[in-house]
């Protein structure tokens, strides 16, 4: 194994044996780290108006005017034109300047949108009475006017940090949904420029102006009766839905249904949403704090929106389990983040611990998965007195990405495993140089806005 570049410390000494690659080991506590002056996470539990989440200079649109085009150079050859041409030089070279003025104006104009490669994200996280989450939705505003609305199964088997493989809904169950968005991000490589809670409480709000909500139902919501009858709350087709009724439609699902089925009825939910809410759209808009702008954003471009469902695979065994379709996880990300269209693959990530304290999974992942990094495996190292976190690569091509992961984790150096494996990309050995780093960062704690909103914000 060689040392990467010049990073002070120690010679590295990975730990290849004494640990399985494909296992994990669940850490004994989850520990999430404050969210410094760079984050872009707030979570939210909006009333009315919908939270207060943050949204950071990545969010923000941009309009570039073109540069201006010298003339100099065309002087010289003007003045040698012969005198019967120059009237037709002169006039040409005038139309010529309008065009190109024309063209900055229309550039320049207020509101344009040039770069077509970012996105504002936001990541809903819909809880029912007993706070378990029954809906996670990812939306995505495209700066070339488009949006996506992405929908994922509660029952997602995912790599939870500090916890292992778990499901979404347990990750809420567990650690609430600061640990089930981790736990989205973390897969997705993405993170959410707003994260909001949405309680039945929310839900009514979001319906109550325009109570009832016109929805096409896709299909019959039933239960069964005490007495083994099946009861229908809400038929298939044209369906007034109440305010007051909007989350147990939401969050209930009928008999023999699927999680994916009921995913399906989110989705008319959401159109049907959107078709109300853009009727009462200012035609003057702008990003703010408040995510009330973010959806009236979303309204705006109803026409423009696609609608997806996360492509899983069902897993075998006891319940309805899914888990990620690897195969089409790219395009998925590529959607909601259209930046990641040129190149910037998510880094599969295995991480060791070294130092032997548990609870580093969870902060290390918010560190990395802004790198495009997820956690995919967690183990412990050979021995637990490394001083100098090791970011492991195994191919040539995958430096770069441990570079970058390095530079997310702020301490540490590269280095490159001769003997690859080909279950990660990358393997981060964790020294106590980055222990202590994250281990000084205080539990973040609930800061109630002036909206009563409970929100997680950095200082």
């Amino acid at each position: 194994m060689t040392n990467d570049g010049d990073i002070s410390g120690p010679p590295g000494l990975f730990d290849q044996d004494a640990h399985s690659e494909c296992g994990y080991l669940r850490d004994a506590q989850v520990r999430l780290p404050r969210r410094g002056s760079a984050g872009r996470r707030a979570v939210g539990r909006p009333s009315v108006p919908l939270g207060a989440t943050r949204v950071t200079s990545r969010a923000r649109y941009t309009s570039t005017a073109r540069p201006q085009r010298s003339t100099r150079g065309i002087v010289a050859p003007l003045l040698i034109l012969l005198v019967s041409l120059g009237g037709l030089a002169y006039v040409g070279y005038h139309q010529y300047l309008s065009s190109e003025e024309g063209s900055q104006g229309a550039a320049a104009q207020a509101g344009e949108v040039v770069d077509a490669g970012t996105s504002t994200t936001a990541l809903l996280v819909q809880t029912d009475g007993a706070g378990d989450s029954v809906g996670f939705t990812m939306i995505s505003l495209h700066e070339s006017g488009d949006a996506v609305v992405l929908f994922a199964p509660s029952t997602l088997m995912v790599e939870v940090p500090g916890i292992g493989l778990d499901t979404l809904s347990e990750a809420t169950r567990i650690g609430g949904i600061e640990l089930s968005s981790l736990a989205v991000e973390n897969l997705l490589t993405i993170g959410f420029d707003h994260i909001v809670e949405l309680t039945p409480a929310d839900v009514t709000e979001l319906v109550r102006s325009f109570d009832p909500l016109l929805v096409d139902n896709p299909r019959r919501l039933d239960q069964a009766t005490d007495r083994d009858r099946i009861e229908v709350l809400y038929p298939a087709g044209a369906l007034l839905l109440e305010a007051s009724d909007a989350s147990d439609y939401l969050a209930r699902r009928g008999v023999a249904e699927t999680e994916l089925q009921r995913l399906v009825r989110h989705q008319e939910f959401w159109v049907s949403l959107l078709e109300a809410r853009s009727a009462v759209v200012a035609d003057e808009r702008s990003f703010g704090t408040d995510f009330d702008d973010f959806l009236d954003e979303l309204a705006a471009r109803r026409t423009e929106v696609e609608y997806r469902i996360l492509d899983v695979d069902l897993v075998g065994g006891e319940g309805e389990l899914y888990s990620v379709d690897r195969a089409s996880l790219e395009d998925s990300i590529v959607r909601l983040d259209p930046s990641r269209a040129t190149g910037s693959a998510r880094t599969r990530v295995q991480l060791l611990n070294g130092v032997g304290r548990p609870g580093l999974s969870a902060p290390i992942a918010r560190l990395i998965n802004p790198a495009f990094a997820s956690v995919e495996l967690v183990d412990n190292a050979a021995r637990f007195d490394h001083r100098v976190t090791q970011v492991v690569y195994y191919h040539d091509e995958q430096r770069e990405a441990a570079v970058a992961i390095r530079d997310a984790l702020g301490v540490g150096e590269v280095v490159k495993q001769l003997e690859p494996i080909d279950v990660v990309d990358i393997t981060i050995v964790v020294g106590s140089d980055l222990a202590d780093l994250v281990e000084i960062q205080p539990d973040v704690a609930p800061v109630v806005d002036q909206a009563g909103t409970n929100a997680i914000s950095g200082p």
